[in-house]
């Protein structure tokens, strides 16, 4: 199993001079890391901080479920924070208390 990025394609790619014509086992990054589809954000964030990458490939079991992202993961902050902040700001707006 292996992911294929963007990265991978400029550093292991371009950059290593493969053509067009290159397999995709030459320039994917092998046994990536992986999260199950029930593990916690809190997982997935910390796995993303070790690693450094921006893609966690999301699995059932052994079976690929789908993708999870930094951007998903900054998203997803940005929504929750939005949430916890609307009392603040309606009331700022307003002047008093809900």
């Amino acid at each position: 199993m292996g992911i294929v990025t963007d990265r991978d394609l400029v550093v292991r790619g371009l950059a290593a001079r493969q053509g067009p014509a290159a397999l995709v086992e030459g320039v994917m990054t092998a046994r990536p890391v992986t999260v199950q589809g029930n593990a916690d954000m809190d997982e997935a964030v910390a796995l993303f901080a070790k690693g450094g990458f921006r893609r966690l490939p999301v699995l059932e079991d052994d079976q690929l479920a789908g993708m999870l992202t930094v951007d998903d993961v900054l998203l997803g902050g940005v929504e929750f924070m939005r949430a916890v902040l609307a009392p603040v700001l309606s009331e700022a707006r307003s002047g008093r208390r809900p």
